[in-house]
């Protein structure tokens, strides 16, 4: 597994999904109450990405079918009827803001 640079802490505000294609994978990145989580970016239903969708709380919404899933974990809300998101972890240092997959 290997990190991956996405950007520098001040660049994630708060509550805003932000996609990345790192490694060959797809992911998205969030900032909430102040610390940062990825999960894939590619909705396990019909492959549209996340970040064009709708947060709340912990817990994003696919824009193109309603699908939820929570941002800390990559699981399904609700529904289970489709695969979880993969869930990336996210390390910070020196302000510089990585994820490793």
């Amino acid at each position: 597994m290997e990190l991956y640079l996405v950007g520098n802490e001040n660049e994630f505000q708060e509550g805003q999904m932000r996609s990345f294609s790192v490694g060959g994978v797809e992911v998205m990145v969030v900032s909430i109450s102040g610390k940062l989580y990825a999960i894939g970016n590619v909705c396990t239903h019909r492959s549209c990405p996340l970040s064009d969708g709708f947060l709340e709380g912990f817990v994003v919404t696919c824009a193109c079918h309603g699908f939820e899933f929570d941002v800390t974990t990559g699981e399904v809300v609700g529904v289970p009827l489709i695969e979880n998101e993969p869930s990336y972890e996210v390390k910070v240092e020196d302000s510089k803001v990585y994820v490793r997959i």
